[in-house]
C-alpha cells in the first residue's frame, strides 16, 4: 500500500509560505526602497526635468545680464557722441573734413574757415566793377586738381569761368547775373568751397 504523503511534492522554503496577520511581502518592501522601480520610468525623469529646468533659468539669467550691459554700453556710446556732436570745435572739425570751405570778402580778406585755410594760401583781386571783384586768383597751399566752388551768401548770384594758371594757381572771370536791390556789393561776402583731389 502506497503512502500518500509520498504523492505529494514537498514544498520548498523558497516557495510562498502563508503570512502572519499584518506583515508586508518580501517584493513590496523592495519596491517602497526604489520608488523609480515601482512606479516606471516616468516618474524618473523628475529629477532630470528639474536639473535641465534648472540650467535653462541659469542661461536665461546670463542672457538678460549680457543683454543688459549690452544696452548700458550703447547708452553710454550713444551718450558720448551727443555730446560730442554737441560740442561746437568738433563740429567744426567734422565739417572741415567733410567739405573745406572758407568765406571772404570783397577785398580777399578772409572771414571765416571750415578748413578751407589748409588749402588756400591766399586770394587776390585782380580787377573790380565799381568795387565789386570781376576777376580774382586763388592761389593754393596744394595741388587742386578741381577748382573750389565760388559763391556768394549775401543775394548776389554769380556766373563765372576759371581757367588754370601759373603753378598751382586758379583764376576766375565773375559776372553778376542777380542782386537783390537791398544789398550793399561792398559788403559782399563770398564762399569758397574747396573740391578734394578724389
Amino acid at each position: 500500500m502506497s503512502n500518500q504523503s509520498s504523492d505529494k511534492p514537498a514544498k520548498n522554503k523558497g516557495e510562498e509560505q502563508p503570512l502572519p496577520p499584518g506583515s508586508i511581502p518580501v517584493n513590496h518592501q523592495a519596491d517602497n526602497k526604489d520608488p523609480e522601480k515601482k512606479h516606471g520610468d516616468f516618474h524618473g525623469l523628475g529629477p532630470r526635468m528639474w536639473r535641465a529646468a534648472e540650467i535653462a533659468l541659469a542661461l536665461a539669467g546670463i542672457a538678460a545680464i549680457v543683454i543688459s550691459v549690452k544696452s548700458w554700453q550703447e547708452s553710454e556710446i550713444e551718450k558720448a557722441v551727443q555730446k560730442q556732436l554737441s560740442d561746437e570745435p568738433t563740429l567744426r572739425k567734422i565739417a572741415a573734413q567733410a567739405q573745406p570751405m572758407l568765406i571772404f570778402d570783397v577785398n580777399g580778406g578772409f572771414i571765416s574757415d571750415s578748413g578751407g585755410l589748409a588749402y588756400i594760401d591766399r586770394i587776390v583781386i585782380e580787377e573790380r566793377d565799381g568795387g565789386f571783384p570781376t576777376k580774382l586768383l586763388v592761389k593754393p597751399k596744394r595741388l587742386l586738381s578741381q577748382p573750389p566752388l565760388l559763391s556768394t551768401i549775401d543775394g548776389v548770384f554769380l556766373e563765372y569761368d576759371t581757367q588754370r594758371r601759373e603753378g598751382m594757381d586758379w583764376g576766375y572771370s565773375i559776372k553778376r547775373r542777380t542782386t537783390y536791390a537791398s544789398v550793399d556789393l561792398m559788403l559782399c561776402r563770398f564762399r569758397l568751397e574747396v573740391l578734394r583731389n578724389p
